[in-house]
């Protein structure tokens, strides 16, 4: 049975970390009680998370369901438990190092469209709720046209839980919930090229920037800057938790405070140089670190790019390169 657990150090030991900093600090600044429901699962594809009929219109979703539809339409139970049992013994002699587990049919699992939806998220409707944060996208940044169609599937997600829990509740959870999610933080090796060709999770980072921007009432966390090239649950969550509860405290609350870093708001063109302005810069753009600006890229409208140098002045950055006379594009960490 579920139950509500005060937080002490062993029981929050026990919480996503994210989640932790993030009530802390909502806790800290409004003098109220913060409760969390969790309903974490690692490793899981954004179509787990919705309900499969509303996905059938996404031909790639689609594909998903039939191909582990005709899989599972195969699965042999007695098969399945002959080689279970050839395994755990193979376990048991030491000649594996996991111990096994029962292969059950395809559309069972937390893969499958729908599944984990129905599973955890469909028991807590419509329990009242001010808002949602989500970091998930990892699973969907695998190629680049999984991470493309994330920016289609995002906006379902969000607009599916407003609605539902809008109307399950008659009304007392708000149609437009915040909902602030956290943009794939850096994994992989250090960038040593200007532009990558298969660069999925950049592309997947660029469709959580422009929901962000078009689907009302929402926010993103950035999280480039607390990664790790070799871990792909970087330990160090508590930035994120905090970036999250400033979006909260500005937007939901009406705390006077920054929400977030800066986003890019537009450009302009001078001299052989692009002139980038941002929007939410505080008390003034600054580098991160001692050092000269990298991971910009400049090209021209050959879209061929090569390394930018690029210095702060004022409230804009200014790109440019010795190499692009006449530059037509910009990207950062891509």
């Amino acid at each position: 049975i579920a139950h509500w657990t005060p937080c002490t150090p062993e029981t929050a030991a026990t919480c996503s970390a994210v989640s932790f900093y993030f009530a802390r600090k909502l806790h800290e600044e409004l003098k109220v009680p913060i409760g969390i429901v969790l309903q974490p699962y690692a490793g899981t594809p954004i179509e787990g998370w919705m309900p499969k009929e509303i996905q059938m219109d996404d031909p790639r979703t689609r594909k998903i369901v039939e191909e582990m539809d005709a899989d599972s339409a195969n699965y042999d139970p007695e098969t399945a438990k002959r080689q279970f049992e050839r395994s755990l013994e193979r376990w048991r002699q030491g000649e594996r190092k996991r111990k096994p587990t029962l292969r059950t049919p395809s559309n069972w699992g937390h893969q499958y469209p729908g599944n984990i939806f129905n599973g955890m998220i469909y028991p807590v409707r419509p329990y009242g709720i001010r808002g949602a944060i989500w970091y998930q996208g990892e699973r969907n940044a695998k190629d680049v046209a999984k991470a493309a169609n994330y920016g289609n599937q995002l906006p379902l997600l969000i607009d599916y839980y407003r609605s539902t829990w809008h109307e399950m509740s008659e009304g007392n959870v708000a149609r437009d919930l915040p909902f602030y999610f956290v943009q794939l933080p850096s994994w992989l090796p250090a960038q040593t090229v200007p532009v990558e060709a298969d660069a999925a999770w950049a592309v997947s980072r660029d469709m959580m920037r422009l929901v962000a921007h078009s689907v009302p009432n929402t926010g993103m966390a950035v999280s480039i800057d607390t990664g790790d090239e070799i871990l792909l649950h970087p330990k160090d969550k508590k930035p994120v938790g905090l970036r999250l509860a400033y979006l909260a405290l500005k937007n939901a609350y009406g705390k006077d405070m920054v929400p977030h870093g800066p986003f890019y708001k537009s450009h302009r063109i001078e001299d052989g140089k692009i002139i980038l302005a941002f929007d939410c810069v505080g008390s003034g753009l600054m580098p991160a670190k001692d050092r000269p600006l990298d991971a910009f890229a400049i090209a021209g409208p050959d879209q061929q790019f090569v390394w930018a140098d690029a210095t702060i002045e004022g409230n804009t950055v200014v790109v440019s390169s010795p190499d692009v006379s006449k530059p037509a594009a910009v990207r950062y960490a891509w």
